[in-house]
């Protein structure tokens, strides 16, 4: 118990972020996550999913497969398990040249696995989410029986969170309902439990336990059933472990992420459709990049009044009415950030003109958000080497100011037009009426996700600062 109170209270202590400083040598550009897992052929779940929901966060996925299965997105024939051997090399071999900032243990179908894996992973000190998925949506059994006993005493304990439905968190603690369930799996060890996709109130909610329970709501219903949702929230929690959140924001950002991610389901197949997959490099990447930012501590510090809205393009997109946005805003709560509003296409009628604008000359950008602009945000930018160009609202056209929407992408352009490669940050001082504002451009959501989560960290160490001299 004193070793899962201390594995708990670790959950909330701030991890070294990838941009912060050097790792051997080097300065490390994002961060590393070990999946560990089973091969989907499908690419819907397993770690092929994995791979595309934490790229798309801007993060590497190394893997290790611990067994080959054989399905599509109707039907699932055989499973084929790996060695133990060949787990534990596979395992063995990222831990000693990546030293990952998370861990992510899926698929574990035979006993031989839960040990291979445990034994490989024993006295990391990275975050360790284990989903203990059972059954595939496709209706194959990942894990055996004979594999339960050991996955509690040799898995649970190396365990900071474990993500099961309903299902498999009955399976695993042998007691009926969430509460009980939840509790008891916490008796044997592990960190904290997130019981996933719990029917409450019409909508899908997750119980978190750690070991209060706290309740996140979410709109999962809405969207039906889809293969690789499980896998996108690990995936999520892992990456918001890493980044140094404590266990409920690291939740909050998993459901906002697997809901994202089933907004964006796509049919490849003639089976259930696979999530993640339609418009994957605008949709799902910006909906996993708007689940970050709700992550990044001290981002409710760069919200300006008008709040903030996130975009991106879909391949080939060149017109505002094409890009991909917030109906809405992501607005402040607190000392945090809440996304009033869903993903729709020609949803933003600011950020969107100034992204199209933007790839008239540059196509490569494909993303944006606009952010505070402020002196200490300036002085962050310029602090951590970004590009800014700059533009003057006093001096636009009367004739265009009266159009709405037309003046962000007339100042991008006056930005940009002697560039020869795009800057990180447009920005201008404001006007009559008009608040000043900066926008971060970048080549992908999670690349912009990268860029604002920098500026955020500086701007809160120089309000730190502050209030340590005001102290003083």
């Amino acid at each position: 118990m004193r070793a899962r109170r201390a594995r708990s209270a670790r959950l909330g202590a701030p991890r070294r972020c990838p941009e912060r400083g050097p790792r051997r040598g080097s300065v490390r550009r994002a961060l590393n996550i070990l999946s560990i897992g089973g091969s989907d052929p499908s690419s819907g779940a397993g770690v092929q999913g994995d791979i595309r929901v934490l790229s798309s966060l801007g993060a590497h996925c190394a893997t290790a497969i611990t067994a080959i299965t054989a399905q599509g997105t109707s039907s699932y024939s055989a499973t084929h398990p790996l060695p133990a051997r060949a787990i534990r090399d596979q395992v063995s071999s990222v831990l000693d040249d990546m030293d990952p900032d998370a861990i992510k243990v899926g698929m574990l179908h035979t006993a031989a696995a839960v040990r291979a894996v445990a034994s490989a992973i024993r006295g990391t000190r990275a975050p360790v989410v284990v989903d203990p998925v059972m059954r595939s949506t496709t209706g194959g059994t990942l894990m055996r029986a004979s594999a339960l006993p050991a996955f509690r005493s040799e898995m649970l304990p190396l365990a900071d969170a474990l993500t099961p439905n309903l299902e498999e968190a009955e399976a695993v603690s042998g007691r009926r309902g969430p509460d009980a369930a939840a509790r008891a799996i916490l008796g044997m060890g592990c960190g904290a439990v997130v019981v996933t996709g719990l029917q409450c109130g019409g909508g899908v909610c997750d119980h978190v336990y750690s070991p209060r329970r706290a309740v996140i709501r979410g709109d999962a219903a809405r969207h039906g059933p889809s293969h690789g949702g499980g896998c996108a929230h690990s995936a999520a929690l892992a990456f918001a472990l890493a980044r140094g959140g404590g266990i409920r924001a690291a939740a909050r950002m998993a459901r906002a992420l697997a809901e994202s991610h089933m907004e964006a389901s796509g049919r490849p197949g003639r089976g259930i459709a696979i999530t993640g997959t339609r418009d994957a490099g605008a949709a799902s990447g910006l909906g996993a990049a708007i689940a970050g930012l709700c992550a990044v501590r001290g981002a409710h510090l760069l919200v300006p009044e008008c709040q903030v809205n996130f975009v991106a393009a879909p391949p080939g997109a060149s017109l505002p009415e094409d890009m991909i946005g917030v109906r809405g805003r992501i607005v402040r709560a607190g000392d945090g950030l809440a996304v009033a509003g869903r993903l729709e296409r020609g949803a933003s009628r600011h950020v969107a003109p100034a992204l199209a604008a933007m790839r008239s000359r540059f196509p490569q950008t494909a993303s944006c958000a606009n952010i505070r602009r402020s002196p200490e945000t300036l002085r962050a930018m310029r602090a951590l080497g970004l590009s800014l160009a700059s533009y003057d609202r006093s001096r636009e056209p009367r004739a265009r100011a009266r159009l709405e929407g037309t003046t962000v992408a007339w100042g991008v352009r006056q930005a940009i037009a002697r560039r020869r490669s795009p800057p990180d940050i447009v920005h201008h001082a404001g006007a009559h009426g008009k608040e000043p504002m900066a926008l971060v451009f970048g080549e992908s959501p999670g690349d912009v996700l990268r860029k604002v989560g920098r500026i955020a960290a500086a701007v809160a160490s120089q309000h730190k600062l502050r209030r340590a001299r005001a102290r003083a």
